[in-house]
């Protein structure tokens, strides 16, 4: 009997320090419509198998058609807007079979040569933080440590 409390307590603990949690910070005039107010962004993440379906698609796809598009790759999705000058946690990420975490970023303005698109190897990560950083021409994956 206490070979299984043991056991049941390890499994607990293990899957709880296993997780990941993604935030989204959205830097201030990172996304200015045509009037220059500064206006809520539009963004997906990605719990991912592999990243080459990912980096090869159209922005526009992927927003559309993600389950067409990233077929087997795909494992989960969310969609939603982030509040200019927000830093907000989005998802905990504990499926064992999500390697990668994407981020497509839709601005009110699409200018070329913005980075839209960002993705982070799971198993790279020494924390159980991951924070998508945004601003108005870059995107950026940093690794955070989350204080219990």
């Amino acid at each position: 009997m206490k070979k299984i409390l043991f056991f049941s307590i390890f499994m607990l603990f293990f899957t709880a320090c296993s997780s990941i949690n993604v935030f989204v910070k959205n830097n201030p005039s990172s996304n200015l419509n045509n009037r220059g107010d500064d206006v809520p962004i539009t963004i997906v993440l990605f719990e991912l198998d592999d990243t080459k379906r990912f980096m090869e698609a159209s922005d526009l796809d992927l927003l559309q058609k993600p389950e067409q598009v990233l077929s087997r790759d795909l494992i989960d999705f969310v969609k939603l807007q982030v509040e200019p000058s927000t830093q907000k946690s989005i998802l905990e990420i504990k499926d064992e079979r999500v390697k990668y975490v994407g981020i497509l970023v839709v601005y009110a303005d699409q200018k070329d040569g913005r980075k839209t698109k960002e993705v982070k190897k799971i198993s790279d990560l020494n924390y159980s933080g991951l924070l998508f950083n945004i601003t108005s021409q870059n995107i950026s994956a940093i690794e955070v440590r989350i204080a219990n």
